[in-house]
């Protein structure tokens, strides 16, 4: 049994959420969530739980989350960027992320140690799509392009699961910013993308579905071409060169 603090001074003893190490497809997926768009926070300077953040489309999504790891909390809409947040208040979680390689910073976000066993599960990548990544096509866009943000640590991780599944780096597109960087899949490597994580994978696990209402309607508008257009620049280089621009500093267009 664990003390989980909440606000305003009161604390709750509840369960363990350790099961969120259980290898399932359900832990897997929500791991690759709280990867993709998630931060600490703290209590009179001591950390106390993982902020979960999302698009206001998948707020009972987000709720779901919280009740898988055995919390009844429900996310706060913050009605200026239209995004939802659910504060979990478990120092245990905070530990087992930390132990897995989700670490405070999301720049040192990296799968190894007890987290290596992730970097092959598509139902991880998937919780992390769903978490962050966009998937576009439409009239103006000649193929269609599933892109997702990262950083240098999983930028790594994620490649080994391309490379892993026939995707080399000739095979997709790279934009480094000062934050992070963005990983382009384009045309048939897209759709390849779309098949190994959501396609060809279970939607649901008992109970629990394992897709976000925002994925659900992008990859089914992929599917029948109705997305909106949408262009950006894209940067190429290869995967080496950005891991190394990135984290010295250096941004250039190749």
């Amino acid at each position: 049994m664990y003390t989980n603090y909440h606000n305003r001074g009161k604390t709750t003893t509840t369960k363990s959420v350790a099961h969120i190490l259980n290898e399932s497809l359900t832990s897997n997926y929500w791991l690759g969530f709280i990867y993709a768009n998630s931060n600490y926070f703290s209590v009179k300077r001591e950390v106390r739980g993982v902020r979960v953040l999302c698009t206001e489309e998948d707020s009972e999504h987000l709720k779901q989350l919280g009740k898988y790891l055995g919390f009844k909390i429900s996310p706060v809409l913050n009605k200026t960027s239209n995004h939802c947040s659910l504060s979990i208040y478990s120092q245990e979680l905070t530990e087992i992320l930390d132990a897995i390689g989700c670490h405070r910073s999301m720049r040192d976000r990296e799968l190894v140690g007890q987290g290596a066993f992730l970097i092959d599960k598509s139902e991880f990548w998937r919780g992390y799509a769903d978490g962050n990544g966009m998937i576009f096509t439409g009239e103006e866009i000649e193929d269609t392009q599933f892109r997702i943000q990262t950083y240098p640590g999983l930028l790594r991780s994620f490649t080994r699961y391309l490379q892993s599944n026939r995707v080399n780096d000739a095979m997709y597109h790279l934009y480094p910013t000062k934050l992070f960087t963005e990983i382009t899949l384009i045309g048939e490597t897209a759709l390849r993308m779309l098949e190994l994580i959501y396609l060809s994978q279970p939607s649901s696990e008992g109970s629990i579905k394992l897709l976000s209402p925002r994925m659900e309607r992008l990859t089914s508008q992929a599917q029948s071409n109705e997305q909106q257009p949408f262009k950006r620049a894209i940067y190429t280089a290869s995967t080496d060169e950005v891991i190394s621009n990135v984290i010295d500093g250096r941004f250039r267009q190749v």
